[in-house]
C-alpha cells in the first residue's frame, strides 16, 4: 500500500519479518520515494543476536543494510543499556543532589550536552552511529532530573505534581514538538 498510493502516514507499524521480504528493505524503498514517516518495528523473531541486527539496522540509519548491522553485537547493546539506564538515572541523582545543581541544573547541564552532540551531528563528520548512542545514554540522567523536577515536593525543589498532571504535561510537551518540528525524509544518508 505505502508503494503503490499517495499515502503519506506519519507513522508505520511494521513487523520485521514480511511475508515478501524484510521490513528494513520496504523502508528503503519508501524512504527513497521521499515519504518521511516514522517507523516502528516490532518482531518475535529469533535470539537477542536476531533482534539486535534489527536494531542495530534501524537506529544507525534508514539505509544501513543488514550486512553493516552485523557488526554490531549483543553485548554492545546490553552494555549500553546497563550504563545508561542505571548508571544515566545514577548521574541525574547525583548532579542534582550531591552535586547540589538542583534539578534544573541538571536539566540545563544534561540539555546543554545534547544540544552539543544536536550542533556535531550537523557541523561534524562524526560517526552517526556513535552520536545517536551518546544522545541515548544522555537522555537517562535528563529524564532522571526532569522526572524529578516534576515530581518532587517543592520544599525539595519541584513542582510537586502528581502523576496524572505530569503525564499530562508530558503527553502536551510531546504533541507540540510534533506539531512544530516539520518531518522530512533525509536528503542524503549517513
Amino acid at each position: 500500500m505505502l508503494l503503490e498510493g499517495n499515502l503519506e502516514p506519519l507513522v508505520v507499524l511494521s513487523d520485521m519479518n514480511l511475508p515478501d521480504g524484510n521490513a528494513l528493505d520496504l523502508l528503503k524503498k519508501v524512504r527513497g520515494r521521499g515519504i518521511a514517516a516514522e517507523w516502528i518495528f516490532l518482531t518475535a523473531y529469533g535470539g537477542i543476536p536476531e533482534r539486535w541486527l534489527h536494531l542495530g539496522a534501524s537506529a544507525t540509519a534508514p539505509t544501513t543494510d543488514q550486512q553493516q548491522a552485523k557488526r554490531f553485537h549483543p553485548w554492545l547493546y546490553w552494555t549500553t543499556i546497563m550504563f545508561s539506564q542505571t548508571l544515566g538515572t545514577a548521574l541525574g541523582d547525583w548532579t542534582a543532589d550531591t552535586a547540589g545543581l538542583g534539578y534544573e541544573g541538571g536539566a540545563l547541564i544534561f540539555g546543554a550536552m545534547l544540544a552539543f552532540l544536536a550542533l556535531a551531528y550537523y557541523k561534524t563528520k562524526i560517526s552517526r552511529t556513535l552520536l545517536f548512542w551518546l544522545a541515548f545514554i544522555l537522555t537517562r540522567p535528563l529524564g532522571a532530573v526532569l522526572g524529578d523536577l516534576l515530581d518532587k515536593p517543592v520544599a525539595a525543589g519541584g513542582l510537586d505534581l502528581s502523576r496524572y498532571p505530569a503525564s499530562l504535561a508530558l503527553v502536551i510537551f510531546i504533541v507540540a514538538c510534533l506539531l512544530l518540528f516539520k518531518h522530512r525524509a533525509a536528503t542524503k544518508a549517513h
